[in-house]
């Protein structure tokens, strides 16, 4: 990450050793990558807040995973309210995922999460859909 110039140290999910980002918003408030300490886990970064696990961070605020681990965060709109990965089942399917509603940093709002499964279509109608208000 970089302010005014110098590139700063922004540390690791709790508890991990090594990440990666992937994708920063516009303002560069809000960024998403995965921690790969052990098995790879979606994460998100706040200015704010600092490194969370998505797959304890979006439950945490009614968002129910069910039996998919968000393995990396890919992408993050422009905006910061959007975000995108891929996620595992326990007996090894791949889906991709949506995350919309992230709330700005520091500001409690409504999330949704969808996760897609990729089955060699282009696309599907979401899976599973979960909202909190």
């Amino acid at each position: 990450m970089w302010e005014n110039d110098q590139t700063i140290d922004i540390g690791v999910v709790p508890g991990g050793s090594r990440g990666v980002l992937y994708a920063i918003n516009d303002n560069g408030m809000v960024a998403v990558g995965a921690d790969l300490t052990t098995v790879a886990s979606a994460t998100m970064w706040t200015h704010m807040d600092g490194f969370v696990n998505l797959n304890t961070y979006l439950p945490q605020r009614g968002v129910s995973l069910g039996e998919y681990l968000l393995i990396n965060a890919n992408d993050i709109s422009a905006d910061g309210t959007r975000a995108v990965g891929w996620a595992t089942r326990p007996y090894g399917s791949s889906s991709a995922w949506l995350v919309t509603g992230i709330p700005a940093p520091g500001v409690t709002g409504v999330l949704v999460l969808g996760v897609v499964a990729i089955a060699g279509r282009r696309s599907r109608t979401p899976r599973l859909a979960y909202t909190r208000a």
